[in-house]
């Protein structure tokens, strides 16, 4: 059976891939059957194909793979300043004839703080990707899945809903989670006097961008908990390009908003992700406001040197002994290149792994224990150009693990090593002698977005 795009795109069985945009690439899989493309501003390109069950940073590619994003921690509204802008008459500053764009888990629509008077929304449209439309190519929805519910559809369903009717009749979308509402709450939520609440641009519009959950292919290969919550690269990407899209069709001009979190990657900006909020930061009449997610204290970054004339440098990682497995990144400061050998808990050594000139991976069975452990050297990342060793332990027994970070040139080098967001990982997973730095999330790591951490509204400090 032929499948359209919006079966394909939402279809566990087909794979997703980010590619740079090209005209030839874009051309070339737009007529190849069994293949969806969507070109995300005509920067980067997702393309969805059938899966063979085979996925790998050495075969696809690491920017290829659509990384796995969690959703962060709110934070205090008083404690920004807002609520004294406000009260400065001559400034005025109350979001009037902005658009803010929200990625997210939904909103509800039908609280009454994204309503004006006489029960009209503030909400300019909601793409909602998890409610496939019964047409297979909608007009409205260029992005080829999911559905778009206008400013117009949701006045109708607030009418119906104060007249009795059922308002999911007419536009189904819901926030199961919460986060969603909240933020945008926070963000752009009107005022109500009786609960002494009011939204930091409470004259602003809204959109809202519901996210499909992640693919359970791709939680399987980032060794997801199976209780997480998780949302796809692409689909962050693509929400973003309705934003912007929305936003020029208003004639507005737009803050994009995500309250989501990812560790993966090189923390330099170099993800697709942080690549095109970049790009759309740096666009007139857009702006793009990063949370820096939750992992502070987390314990899951390490900075290292290879001192010069020494063998090798020893980063020592404790895991519980409930973790089903987790994903462990080494990114590499150019120019320098390393390779790592591997004690296990019950001293078993893995010998040094050569890097090649070439991709490699490499797959290994501990003899004494049941770990299972994947190892894909990349020498040069397409995006940030930094070398990356991208490992995966599955099963891996409690204790302490040691990993020996080996120098190639015999000069000092430095690294970083990142595991999984907390809430990806089933038991505790750290490092024993931690780095506190750069621990931000990304797409909070782009240059041009704006991002705030390292603050406790609790205690100003």
């Amino acid at each position: 059976m032929d499948l359209n795009c919006s079966q394909i795109i939402t279809s566990g069985d087909y794979y997703d891939y980010i590619a740079a945009y090209t005209p030839y690439l874009y051309n070339m899989l737009s007529y190849t059957p069994g293949v969806c493309v969507n070109n995300i501003d005509n920067q980067w390109l997702v393309i969805n194909y059938e899966g063979d069950g085979s996925i790998g940073v050495s075969t696809s590619g690491y920017i290829e793979i659509p990384k796995l994003f969690t959703l962060t921690d709110t934070s205090s509204i008083d404690a920004s300043g807002i609520t004294q802008v406000h009260n400065q008459p001559v400034l005025n500053l109350l979001g009037r004839g902005v658009l803010i764009g929200f990625i997210d888990t939904g909103i509800d629509y039908l609280n009454p703080i994204f309503q004006y008077a006489r029960g009209l929304s503030k909400i300019d449209a909601i793409w909602d990707q998890t409610i496939q439309s019964p047409d297979s190519n909608p007009s409205d929805n260029p992005y080829k899945y999911g559905t778009v519910y206008t400013n117009s559809q949701i006045n109708d369903a607030i009418a119906a809903s104060l007249a009795g009717d059922d308002p999911y009749a007419i536009v189904p979308s819901k926030d199961d989670n919460g986060h969603g509402t909240f933020i945008a709450g926070i963000a752009a939520g009107g005022a109500d006097k009786s609960a002494g609440f009011t939204g930091a641009a409470p004259d602003a519009s809204i959109a809202m961008v519901k996210l499909k959950p992640a693919k359970q292919y791709l939680r399987d290969f980032f060794l997801i908990n199976d209780e997480a919550v998780a949302f796809q690269e692409n689909d962050i990407m693509t929400g973003m390009q309705f934003l912007k899209d929305t936003a020029n069709a208003k004639g507005k001009p737009l803050v994009i908003c995500i309250g989501l979190g990812s560790s993966s990657g090189p923390h330099n900006g170099g993800t697709p992700l942080a690549a095109y909020a970049n790009d759309l930061a740096r666009q007139a009449g857009i702006g793009v406001v990063c949370s820096m997610g939750n992992e502070g204290n987390a314990r899951h970054h390490f900075s290292g040197i290879k001192p010069a004339f020494e063998d090798y440098a020893t980063v020592e990682l404790s895991v519980s002994d409930n973790e089903k497995g987790f994903v462990l990144e080494l990114w590499a400061d150019r120019p320098e290149m390393f390779s790592i050998s591997i004690v296990s808990p019950t001293g078993e050594l893995i010998p040094r792994i050569p890097a090649r000139r070439t991709e490699q991976s490499s797959v290994i069975d501990f003899v004494f224990e049941q770990t299972r452990l994947y190892i894909d050297y990349q020498n040069v990342e397409s995006l940030s150009g930094n070398q990356l060793i991208f490992m995966r332990f599955i099963k891996p027994t409690g204790g302490i693990w040691k990993i020996n970070v080996h120098g190639l040139s015999g000069l000092s080098g430095e690294f970083d090593m990142w595991l999984p967001v907390t809430s990806f990982l089933t038991g505790d997973v750290h490092f024993v002698r931690p780095s506190p730095d750069t621990t931000l999330t990304q797409p909070a790591t782009a240059f041009s977005v704006i991002s705030a951490g390292a603050y406790d509204h609790l205690t100003g400090g």
